[in-house]
């Protein structure tokens, strides 16, 4: 269960590394995609933190670590840098409810899409529709 040292890292965590949490969420979607329209958005968007970040982040093996960082990331209070870092091989592969423990790091990254993703999903939405210039679903876009 949380303490309180555990809730003041997920916020210093979340807070630090939200853009790249959002980054690799709609990263996903984009790929997840097979037309990136107005509903197809929506749909995934509705689906919620919960669902996007245990599938697209989590069981990808995305994690917040301060494991191989090597000075990049966010520093927090207590003066360890922590970074957002894909494991190719993760252990949550094989076993699945590992996704389920608590864990502040694994929280943060919850806190974070809340409060990038969650927050502003209709912003984003109309934001990519406005943007895509024809872009099919699974190409580059450098413009977004």
């Amino acid at each position: 269960p949380p303490v309180a040292a555990g809730r003041q890292l997920t916020y210093e965590l979340a807070s630090g590394l939200a853009c790249r949490v959002c980054q690799q969420l709609l990263n996903a979607m984009w790929i997840q995609l097979v037309e990136p329209s107005h509903v197809s958005i929506d749909r995934w968007f509705s689906k919620g933190c919960a669902w996007s970040v245990r599938n697209h982040l989590i069981h990808q093996g995305w994690q917040v670590t301060t494991d191989g960082c090597e000075g990049a990331g966010v520093t927090t209070s207590d003066g360890a840098t922590w970074c957002l870092l894909q494991d190719l091989a993760p252990e949550v592969a094989v076993r699945p409810e590992l996704s389920e423990e608590y864990d502040p790091a694994k929280d943060a990254l919850m806190l974070a899409c809340v409060r990038t993703v969650g927050a502003n999903s209709q912003r984003v939405l109309r934001f990519l529709l406005d943007h895509r210039n024809g872009t099919k679903a699974k190409m580059r876009n450098e413009r977004l």
